[in-house]
């Protein structure tokens, strides 16, 4: 283990280095690419949180709510994967 890795925290998607990758992973409920689209659509959460006037801890279960629902949509086919970065789709799932 390098020294900057204790310094800086890990990046759960470093291991994923495409969409079509992370993709598959998130087929395999793979838990690094779970935590990896959560780490990038958690911003998007907070914003809409605060937003809508929702108290600072609501942005948790609003994401992991909607990783749920995408998740779910990827096991049944009607989330296809067509090149977008899947943190995308993630975020309009909050959205609505």
């Amino acid at each position: 283990m390098r020294i900057t890795e204790w310094l800086v925290p890990s990046n759960p998607c470093r291991q994923f280095d495409s969409n079509e990758r992370l993709f598959q992973a998130l087929k395999n409920l793979n838990n690094a690419a779970i935590l990896c689209v959560q780490t990038k659509a958690m911003p998007s959460a907070r914003k809409f949180a605060l937003q809508y006037g929702l108290p600072p801890d609501s942005a948790d279960e609003v994401l992991n709510q909607s990783t749920l629902i995408f998740l779910r949509k990827i096991e049944d086919g009607t989330y296809q994967f067509q090149g977008h970065a899947p943190s995308t789709y993630l975020v309009e799932i909050m959205r609505r």
